[in-house]
């Protein structure tokens, strides 16, 4: 199974994503953020084996967009 963290501003993207990936037995979803900043929180008190393998993130996002 495959972790993944869903980061972006907009909640009808990160449902859309949350959607098409758990149609699939592939993945799981660990955590959607609504920022970068919100991701870093995330990330910061999660264990090791919590941490997603894969992040989509958002490159274009109030607070903390996905380049910084």
């Amino acid at each position: 199974m495959i972790k993944v963290a869903i980061v972006d501003d907009k909640a009808s993207n990160r449902r859309v994503f949350e959607e098409k990936l758990l149609g699939s037995n592939s993945f799981s979803i660990t955590f959607n953020a609504g920022n970068g900043e919100e991701f870093l929180e995330n990330m910061r008190f999660r264990k090791d084996d919590e941490m997603p393998d894969i992040v989509i993130m958002d490159l274009e996002m109030p607070v903390l967009d996905g380049v910084a």
